[in-house]
């Protein structure tokens, strides 16, 4: 028994649980096509979460594409803060970022994919 409690604390603390990336939108005021993506170290993946934090002047649209259609999107405008989370059993991911009409701002997603 003592062994499979050290063994199951040992796959928590190296799951990627709880890790997170960050990707910054270069330049807000341009389209910018985005591809996340696992850590090679990480298994099958079943949640994907993103986190979508900034303030933009203008409006823009952000969309997770699945199968070249959006899956979830926001319509940004002002402060940003959204969460997108899902079952997901994918590797990666496709993110569109389209400005409207943005003349300046900021806009960070903060992304994990959970593994088994």
């Amino acid at each position: 028994m003592k062994k499979y409690l050290t063994f199951s604390l040992f796959l928590f603390l190296v799951s990627c649980i709880g890790c997170s990336k960050n990707y910054s939108i270069a330049d807000v005021t341009k389209p910018e096509a985005i591809t996340i993506k696992k850590d090679s170290s990480q298994g099958n993946v079943h949640r994907l979460k993103v986190v979508g934090k900034g303030s933009i002047e203008g409006t823009a649209n952000i969309a997770l594409i699945v199968n070249g259609k959006p899956y979830r999107s926001e319509s940004l405008t002002g402060d940003i803060n959204f969460l997108w989370d899902a079952d997901w059993y994918l590797d990666s991911a496709y993110i569109e970022y389209t400005p409207v009409s943005v003349k300046r701002g900021t806009m960070v997603l903060k992304y994990n994919f959970d593994d088994i």
